[in-house]
Parts: C-alpha cells; structure tokens; sequence
C-alpha cells in the first residue's frame, strides 16, 4: 500500500523514491512487530556491555525527548516569525491540511536538530550554512512554518543546554560504580556505554538530516557526522565528574591529613 501510495506522489520537483518505501516500511513494521509481540527472549542483563547498551538507548531517547522540549519552547519563543511564514504559503483549506500533516511527520527530525544544537554541533539549512549557540551561518530559510523555531543570530548562553548531556553521563556513572565493585567491569560498563552512546546517535542524526523536498535543500537538519562526537564527549564528561570526585575528595582530605 505505501508503494502504491508512493507511486501516486510522483512529481516534478518533489517525490518519493518509491523504490526504498517498501524495504524501510518493511523494516520498521517487522521490527515494531516483533517487539510489540513479545518474542523477545527475556535475557538477564549481566555483562557491563549489555548494562551499556541499554544505558546508552535509554538515555538517547532522553536526549532526543530533551530536543523536542528546547524545540517547541523556541516555536512558543518565535511564534510571531512561525505566524508570517504560515501566511506566506497560503495553501489553502486542503493544502493546509496536507501541510500540517508533512510538519508533523518532520517534528522528530527537528527533536533531533534541536539536539545537535544545544551539543554544540549544530544544524544546517542548504550548503554552507551552520547554526549553533556560537555560529549563525545561514542566508534565508525555505517557507516551512517550523523552521520559523530557529535563533535569528547566534546567542552563546544556549550551550547551557549541553548540561542535560553531561547529567546523563553523570547518571550512568553513578548506575555503573553502584552495580560493579570490581574497578575493571566499571570500565567496561562506563567505554561500553560511552560506545553505543556514539553509536546510537550517528545513526539517529543520519537518519534524521538529508533532503527537505527539493535538490537546493540537499543537507538539511542535525550535523550528522559532528552529533555523535559532541554528544559521547560531553556524555563522557559526565562519566568523568562522577569518577573524579570521590578522588578529588580523598585528596583533599589528605592534605589537611598531612597538614
């Protein structure tokens, strides 16, 4: 049915590849399938890998969750730019209908920019553009109402945002030194965690960044290659604080030990 429907939406400057629709519906409906039938083997989560693993999807799903909220909060913020530009397309009752319902399949791409952003790594809008907290590299942005959600100029203090990322580290470490004594499984559980973490997330902003309806817009969304090294490190950071702490504590008591 999607390929027939793809078929069907075959234009001059926008269409589906019809020929990827039925692999990728395949795959996501096999997958959901399969988890929603409960045929998953239910195995105990015993070596610091598979603790990673889990650790690792939990918290990239907060994170994505995390952009979603900065994002709607940036559309509230902008609400008058979001306004003009919805005046501008005028698609009609119908084309408005058919409008909004494209806008909402993007909100999960624009969870994920909104992600990349507040990391530092940034989004882009077309070739040669780049915003993050500290660039604002872009010339003008194509009529679609959601991307009335972007800053107007770069603006430092939204790097703060990155403090979510260094917290989740910060809570794994604390899972990782609470469920392993033993100083070798803790760093197994901690380079394990911090791996998926970077893996999870180039394949979340791979996904989430390409083509936005026509060839001048070839690279649009998240900074798929930079994310992933962004997020593992700051998430790695938090790893660190965590760690570093008690040893930062011991040392200090020392030295007033000695004095």
């Amino acid at each position: 049915i999607g390929t027939l429907i793809s078929l069907f939406a075959l234009g001059t400057t926008v269409r589906a590849q019809f020929y990827i629709v039925f692999p990728v519906l395949f795959l996501v409906a096999a997958i959901s399938g399969f988890l929603a039938s409960n045929l998953l083997p239910e195995h105990a989560l015993q070596f610091p890998w598979q603790r990673g693993l889990r650790i690792a999807w939990i918290f990239t799903l907060a994170m994505i969750g995390f952009g979603g909220v900065v994002f709607t909060l940036s559309l509230i913020w902008h609400f008058p730019t979001v306004l003009n530009l919805t005046r501008v397309i005028e698609p009609g009752f119908f084309g408005g209908l058919a409008f909004f319902a494209i806008q909402a399949l993007y909100l999960p791409n624009f969870a994920v920019a909104a992600l990349s952003f507040i990391a530092g790594s940034g989004v882009v809008i077309g070739d040669g553009s780049w915003l993050n907290p500290f660039v604002h590299r872009i010339d003008e942005i194509p009529a679609v109402p959601l991307l009335g959600g972007l800053p107007v100029n770069s603006y430092p203090p939204l790097i703060i945002g990155a403090v979510f990322i260094v917290f989740t580290g910060v809570i794994a470490a604390q899972y990782g030194v609470t469920t392993y004594l033993d100083k070798e499984e803790q760093k197994r559980f901690f380079l394990s965690s911090a791996g998926f973490i970077f893996a999870l997330n180039l394949i979340v902003a791979r996904a989430a960044s390409g083509e936005l309806l026509s060839d001048n817009l070839s690279s649009v969304g998240a900074q798929w290659w930079l994310m992933p090294i962004m997020v593992t490190a700051e998430f790695a950071v938090g790893i660190l604080i965590w760690v570093l702490i008690p040893k930062f504590k011991q040392s200090i008591k020392d030295a007033r030990s000695a004095a």
